[in-house]
């Protein structure tokens, strides 16, 4: 067989270990400086001092404002539930057998307790559903 019709007619697979050869040459290399990558990173983190504290954006100050009591809903009172904000500033409220204004007495405590005024909030009123 003639040594010009091998390599033509092998070409493809002489191209494709070629590249199998480079690639593996190119992952030994490399495999030793991902070792010290690591080792870098890590030493890096542990001496950087980074605050615990998140930093506040403007929007979480406006949601603060706007939806102040939200980390404790749903909050259920003694005939009534606090489910969540429909608006700014306004209150759901779930009645379960307790009449409008002794629920609205009953809020307004709950409100001044976690430092607001009995007027800060608005309250929408929902019956119970049976």
């Amino acid at each position: 067989m003639d040594l010009d019709k091998f390599f033509k007619r092998y070409q493809v697979i002489f191209l494709l270990s070629a590249v199998l050869v480079a690639m593996l040459t190119i992952k030994v290399l490399y495999e030793d400086n991902d070792d010290q990558k690591d080792e870098t990173l890590t030493q890096t983190t542990e001496t950087t001092n980074i605050s615990d504290q998140p930093t506040t954006t403007p929007r979480q100050v406006e949601a603060d404002s706007d939806y102040p009591l939200w980390s404790i809903l749903p909050y259920s009172g003694a005939g009534w539930t606090a489910e969540k904000y429909v608006d700014k500033l306004t209150l759901q409220i779930k009645l379960e057998g307790l009449k409008r204004d002794a629920a609205e007495k009953l809020i307004g405590d709950w409100l001044e307790n976690n430092g607001f005024d009995r007027g800060s909030h608005k309250f929408m009123f929902v019956e119970e559903e049976e």
